[in-house]
C-alpha cells in the first residue's frame, strides 16, 4: 500500500468537504481563550480519521479535536 497516495486522496476529499463550508457562515466553539473550533474543523477530521482506519486499521492516529484512535502501533498518524 502507497502511504503517500493514500494520504493525498484523502487529504483531497477532506478539502473537498472544507470547500462546501468555506461560502457558508458557520458557527465556531472557543476551546480556549484564543483558540477556536469550527464545525468544518469537526467534519474534516471525522473524514480524515475514518478514512485512515479504513485503510490502516492498525496505525494509531492523534487527531487535534479529539477524534483520533491511539494504540501502540509502529505507525502514527497526525490530523
Amino acid at each position: 500500500m502507497n502511504y503517500l497516495e493514500t494520504a493525498v486522496d484523502i487529504a483531497r476529499e477532506a478539502g473537498a468537504l472544507l470547500a462546501h463550508y468555506f461560502e457558508r457562515r458557520i458557527g465556531f466553539e472557543l476551546k480556549g481563550e484564543f483558540d477556536l473550533v469550527t464545525e468544518a474543523d469537526r467534519a474534516s477530521e471525522k473524514l480524515v480519521v475514518e478514512r485512515l482506519r479504513s485503510h490502516f486499521p492498525s496505525h494509531a492516529i492523534v487527531a487535534e479535536e479529539g477524534g483520533g484512535h491511539e494504540n501502540a502501533s509502529e505507525y502514527r498518524w497526525l490530523t
